[in-house]
C-alpha cells in the first residue's frame, strides 16, 4: 500500500509539471466564452486558441482582448507562415480598443474566402488590425482586411496595411457585405484588386455591398488608396442600388459614386471638421481628435477628444466655421474674424464680444453659434469681465477701450484662476476712480502676474486704486506693467507686496519708456531677489526709467524695500 501511494504521488507530481498556467499561452486570462463573460485574450497564443475553438465548432463563443497582440511570432512573410483564419463566426469579438499587429495572410487557394475572419455572422467591434492580407489565387471569391464576408456587424474597427489579391470582391474592412452593417470604421489600407473584368470590384471599406437596404455602411473613413478590378470605389461598390446604402462616409483619395459619400482633404482632417462630421448626431462618443497635434481623426471614446464646431455668423449669414476640443476655453473674437464679419464697418477701437458672452473663458461643451457684437467700451464690473477684457486685447484687439464701473474684489477669483497678463495694449483702460483689491491673493509664490506685460505707445491706463494686491514673477515685476511705453496716470497702490528676481522690481512699472504721472505707491513691500548676475534695481514707482521715459508728480511713501542676496533663503 505504501509503494502504491508513492507511485500515485510521483505520477501526480510529474503530471503537474506539464499543467499550463491558466493566465497565459492559450488558456485565456479568464472568462467562459459566454456573452456576459467572454474569454479574455491576453496574447498571441490565446488568440490562436480562440480561433481553434471557433473552427472546432464553437462558432458563437465570445472573446475580448485585454492587451495589444503582436502576431509576428505566429505568422510572417519571413517565416512563410500564414495566419489560419477564423472560418465561420457568430459570436462577439471585442477588441476593447486594443490592436492586433503584424497579421499576415497569404492565400493560394482559389475557392478560399480570405481575411482575419472568413465569414462573420456575429459582431466584431473596437478592434484595430495592422497587417497584410494577400491572395495569389486566380480568383478568390472575397478578400477583406477584417472579414472576407460579412452578414453580421462590424463596429468601431480599423485596418491599416495591405489588402491585395485577385478576387471578385476585395475591401479594406470587408470583402463582401451580404448583410448586417459596417459602422464607424476606418481603413487606411492600400487595397488592390489585380483581377480584371466587370465582375471584379474593390472598395476602401467594402468591395461590394449587395443588400437592398439603406445605411449598410455609415460613419466610415477611408484614407488609403484603392485600385484595380472592373470598378474601384473609395467606400464601396453599391450592388443593391440604394441611394442611402452608404451615408456619412468620407474618403481622402480616389473616387466614389455613392450619392451620400464625400471626398475630403488633408486640411479638413487636420482642422477637426472630418472628426466632427463622422461623429455626426451619435449620442455616444465615437470619433475624436486632439486638435493641434493629431492630423487625422481617430476612433476615441475619450470625451476630451470630442470635436465641437464653432459657427461664426453675422445675422443669419455664416461667415466662418472653426473646430475646438471639448473642454477648451472659448476665446474672444479676433480682428481677422471681425474684419470678415463687419468689412469696412470694422472699428478697431470698439470692444467686441460674443452673443454668448457668458461662455467667454468657459469650457466649450457643445457646438456653438456665435455672433460678435460691438460696444463703445468694455464695462468692467467683476474679475470675470476684467479677464474678458484681457482676453480680447490678447486676441489682437489692442486698441479697445475698457471702463471699470465699480469697485472689484479679486479675492475669491484669484484663488482659483491665474491671471494672463495683457500684452501690447494700445487702447484705454479707465478706472473711473474705482478700487481693485486682493488681486493675485491666494496664488503661488511665483505665479502672481502683473496686470500688463506691456503698454504700447498710445496706450493709457488711468484713474485706478489698487489695495492689498500682489505681484511676484521670475523676472521684471511690477503691479501695473512690466514695460510701459504709453501713459500710466492717476494710479494709487496701497499695501501691496511685489517681488521680482534678477530684474527690475517696482510698484508701477519695471521698465518705463513712456509717461508715468500723478501716481502714488504707499505702504508697499518691494522685494528684489538677486542672484549676483546683474545690477538690476528696485524702485517705488519705477525700476528703470530709460532715456525716453518721463516720471512726474509721483509719490513713493512708507514703503519697505527688501533685497535678498545669493545664498539667502529668506
Amino acid at each position: 500500500p505504501l509503494l502504491s501511494s508513492l507511485r500515485l504521488l510521483t505520477a501526480f507530481l510529474l503530471c503537474s509539471l506539464y499543467l499550463p498556467s491558466f493566465a497565459t499561452d492559450g488558456n485565456f486570462g479568464g472568462g467562459d466564452g459566454s456573452s456576459t463573460n467572454p474569454y479574455l485574450i491576453e496574447d498571441a497564443m490565446d488568440l490562436t486558441a480562440f480561433r481553434d475553438s471557433v473552427n472546432a465548432g464553437k462558432t458563437s463563443i465570445c472573446g475580448k482582448l485585454t492587451a495589444d497582440i503582436d502576431l509576428s511570432t505566429v505568422c510572417s512573410e519571413s517565416s512563410g507562415t500564414s495566419w489560419a483564419s477564423i472560418s465561420f463566426f457568430s459570436g462577439t469579438f471585442d477588441g476593447n480598443g486594443f490592436s492586433i499587429t503584424n497579421l499576415y495572410i497569404y492565400n493560394t487557394i482559389g475557392s478560399a474566402k480570405v481575411g482575419f475572419i472568413k465569414q462573420n455572422y456575429g459582431t466584431i467591434k473596437n478592434l484595430h488590425i495592422q497587417g497584410s492580407v494577400i491572395s495569389t489565387a486566380a480568383v478568390a471569391p472575397y478578400c477583406g482586411g477584417i472579414a472576407a464576408e460579412n452578414k453580421g456587424y462590424v463596429q468601431c474597427c480599423s485596418f491599416s496595411g495591405t489588402v491585395n489579391g485577385s478576387s471578385t470582391y476585395l475591401g479594406g474592412i470587408v470583402g463582401y457585405l451580404t448583410g448586417g452593417s459596417i459602422t464607424n470604421c476606418w481603413s487606411d489600407a492600400t487595397v488592390t484588386n489585380i483581377a480584371g473584368g466587370s465582375g471584379a470590384y474593390a472598395g476602401g471599406i467594402a468591395g461590394m455591398m449587395a443588400i437592398r437596404t439603406d445605411r449598410q455602411i455609415t460613419n466610415c473613413l477611408f484614407t488609403g488608396n484603392v485600385s484595380g478590378g472592373g470598378r474601384a470605389n473609395a467606400i464601396s461598390v453599391n450592388g443593391g442600388g440604394y441611394f442611402h446604402a452608404a451615408e456619412e462616409c468620407y474618403y481622402l483619395n480616389g473616387s466614389d459614386n455613392n450619392r451620400y459619400t464625400e471626398q475630403i482633404s488633408a486640411a479638413q482632417m487636420k482642422s477637426g471638421e472630418v472628426a466632427w462630421l463622422l461623429q455626426g448626431s451619435q449620442s455616444e462618443q465615437v470619433w475624436g481628435q486632439v486638435l493641434g497635434s493629431d492630423t487625422v481623426p481617430a476612433l476615441s471614446s475619450d470625451i476630451a477628444n470630442k470635436v465641437c464646431r464653432l459657427t461664426y455668423t453675422n445675422g443669419s449669414t455664416t461667415v466662418q466655421t472653426a473646430y475646438t476640443n471639448y473642454g477648451k476655453t472659448l476665446g474672444m473674437p479676433k480682428p481677422d474674424l471681425l474684419k470678415q464679419v463687419y468689412g469696412a464697418a470694422y472699428d478697431s477701437t470698439l470692444y467686441y464680444s460674443w452673443s454668448a458672452d457668458s461662455l467667454v473663458n468657459q469650457p466649450v461643451k457643445q457646438d456653438l453659434t456665435l455672433t460678435p457684437f460691438p460696444a463703445e467700451y468694455c464695462a468692467i464690473s467683476s474679475p470675470e469681465t476684467f479677464a474678458n477684457f484681457a482676453a480680447s486685447v490678447n486676441a489682437g484687439n489692442v486698441y479697445t477701450t475698457g471702463k471699470v464701473t465699480n469697485n472689484i474684489d479679486f479675492a475669491t477669483w484669484s484663488a482659483s484662476n491665474a491671471w494672463t497678463m495683457i500684452t501690447n495694449f494700445a487702447g484705454t483702460l479707465d478706472g473711473q476712480g474705482h478700487t481693485i483689491s486682493n488681486f493675485n491673493k491666494g496664488r503661488g509664490l511665483w505665479d502672481q502676474q502683473p496686470f500688463f506685460s506691456s503698454i504700447a505707445a498710445g496706450g493709457t491706463v488711468k484713474n485706478l486704486t489698487f489695495s492689498l494686491c500682489s505681484a511676484s514673477v521670475l523676472g521684471n515685476s511690477a503691479l501695473i506693467a512690466q514695460t510701459n511705453n504709453g501713459t500710466i496716470q492717476g494710479i494709487t497702490i496701497f499695501g501691496a507686496w511685489i517681488q521680482g528676481r534678477d530684474n527690475n522690481t517696482a510698484g508701477i512699472a519695471s521698465n518705463n519708456g513712456g509717461t508715468i504721472a500723478d501716481c502714488a505707491v504707499l505702504k508697499t513691500t518691494l522685494k528684489k531677489r538677486w542672484s549676483g548676475v546683474n545690477n538690476k534695481t528696485a524702485g517705488g514707482v519705477c525700476g528703470y526709467n530709460n532715456n525716453a521715459g518721463i516720471i512726474k508728480n509721483c509719490l513713493s511713501l512708507n514703503n519697505n524695500y527688501v533685497e535678498v542676496y545669493p545664498g539667502d533663503a529668506s
